[in-house]
């Protein structure tokens, strides 16, 4: 299945606090644990580099 995820919380460079940590811990689980599906990330910002 094919699914697409709001990273956009992801964007906030200065503040890697809150929405960022929630939004960074959520992605590393699912690549880590789902590997049957494929998701797409959506973002106004680059993907970070541990990412």
């Amino acid at each position: 299945m094919k699914i697409s995820l709001d990273a956009a919380a992801l964007c906030d460079r200065n503040n890697r606090f809150g929405n960022y940590v929630f939004t960074q811990n959520i992605i590393k689980g699912l690549q880590k644990y789902d590997k049957e599906n494929d998701y797409t990330l959506y973002s106004f910002c680059r993907r970070p580099a541990d990412l």
